[in-house]
């Protein structure tokens, strides 16, 4: 059994330690690639086993029966799979007010087999990287991140307007993908970067290493290519309105349109009409 096990997505690094078998896990391949038993973390989670009935704080944010974030002061918990308090949450997050250390409470009744079962099971890891990379200057944008030639390229959208045949062509070029559906974008003291996420859409093969941005196109389908440059603070809006913010803390909203507000005045944005052949990829190549 493992004591210790790391995932690092974008510029953050989640441990958790406790009674841990990640060989019996199911998890799809992608995720494989983000572990990270070496790096450092910014947040270590102990997992724990009982009864998760109590609560604690003042209810902040509810996603129907999904999840509950409640409120202590500083402190945060998210409560998991509550359904109208019939029934209790299945597992239970608490981040101290420091944010570094915390714990998963996980019912027993609800995992008869606790070694199987991933603490961070969907969708707590997506809710706790959304809390945590706000206070890490980065946000996650519904997006394809391209790597090709040492530069990053965002390629936001809805689903359906063309991210995963953005990838699959950026592929066919020789570019790596990051990811098709869902990417890390990041404005560090060192530079603005795009991270790839295991969180993908119809292409399963992603990672690669963190790229410096180039630039931001919001995809819309056409019959010919076209470039219609934005204002930063339109396109930082727009970039925002496809984003996965941290929406239960007025605070971490505040920073993630922060850090939007500086990604977009630094790199050109715009929208890029692409038809469904390569003629975009090669437009977007010939910018340098």
């Amino acid at each position: 059994m493992s004591e210790r096990f790391a995932l690092r997505i974008g510029p953050v690094c989640v441990a958790i330690r406790g009674e841990l078998d990640p060989s019996r896990w199911t998890l799809d391949g992608g995720h494989h690639r983000f572990f990270s038993p070496t790096t450092l973390p910014q947040v270590t989670l102990q997992i724990e086993w009982g009864p998760t009935e109590r609560r604690g704080g003042r209810l902040a944010f509810q996603v129907g029966p999904v999840a509950s974030f409640y409120r202590d002061a500083d402190r945060w918990s998210i409560r998991l799979g509550e359904c109208n308090g019939s029934f209790p949450a299945d597992r239970v997050l608490s981040l101290d007010a420091s944010g570094a250390t915390g714990f998963v409470v996980m019912d027993p009744d609800r995992f008869p087999d606790p070694a199987t079962r991933y603490p961070l099971e969907y969708p707590l890891e997506d809710l706790l990287f959304r809390h945590l990379m706000a206070e890490h200057d980065a946000v996650l944008v519904h997006a394809c991140g391209v790597a090709w030639h040492g530069a990053g390229y965002l390629f936001v959208g809805s689903s359906g307007a063309g991210k995963s045949t953005t990838a699959r062509l950026w592929r066919s070029a020789g570019a790596t993908i990051l990811n098709d559906d869902r990417t890390v974008l990041e404005a560090s003291p060192d530079g603005l970067r795009i991270h790839p996420t295991p969180w993908f859409g119809e292409c399963p093969e992603v990672g690669g290493e963190a790229a410096p941005l180039r630039a931001i196109y919001l995809l819309r389908q056409g019959d010919d290519v076209s470039f219609e440059g934005l204002r930063p603070a339109t396109a930082a809006a727009l970039v925002f309105a496809k984003s996965f913010p941290p929406l239960w803390d007025p605070e971490r909203m505040e920073k993630t349109l922060a850090t939007l507000g500086r990604v977009c005045q630094r790199v050109p944005c715009g929208w890029l009409t692409v038809p469904r052949d390569a003629r975009a990829v090669e437009w977007v190549q010939a910018q340098g």
